[in-house]
């Protein structure tokens, strides 16, 4: 007796219409680089660890308070990378507004019963972010959304 073709769910059928979606925006040249903030390392002049050193030398040279609470608040905002004295990627990707937003976006959906993987699969096709697929575009969201929890979680009270 043959097997009765399974009917596919719901969640895997959303998940089909977003990967859609994306692709179609993906071929938009107003969103064919979009969510390129998330994905694409933060380039800068200047390494980490000799700015740093240039705060605390200004504050002790200049006596000025606001050169050290600056090099401190740095230091204390997952900005840089500890371990390495790099610029943190995760850390500079979750800084911006634009990534707070999405990962609030994200929260809210799951907090409305959406899965974890649709609701990211949503904000994907939403920001058109950037990947070589949508499933590379998925796991980027991911990992960025799993750091903001872990950064959320270490943030003094």
């Amino acid at each position: 007796m043959p097997k009765k073709a399974k009917k596919p769910d719901e969640a895997t059928v959303g998940f089909a219409e977003l990967k859609a979606q994306w692709e179609a925006r993906r071929r938009d040249p107003k969103h064919a680089s979009g969510g390129a903030w998330l994905v694409e390392k933060l380039e800068l002049e200047l390494d980490a660890v000799p700015f740093l050193a240039t705060l605390r030398r200004l504050g002790h040279h200049l006596q000025d308070q606001r050169f050290l609470d600056l090099h401190r608040d740095l230091v204390m905002s997952h900005l840089i990378d500890r371990e390495t004295g790099k610029w943190s990627r995760y850390g500079t990707t979750v800084a911006n507004p634009m990534t707070r937003d999405m990962c609030e976006m994200i929260q809210d959906l799951i907090a409305g019963k959406t899965s974890e993987r649709l609701a990211i699969a949503e904000a994907v096709a939403e920001l058109a972010i950037s990947a070589p697929s949508f499933e590379a575009a998925c796991k980027s969201v991911k990992r960025v959304l799993d750091q903001a929890r872990k950064l959320v979680r270490q943030k003094p009270g």
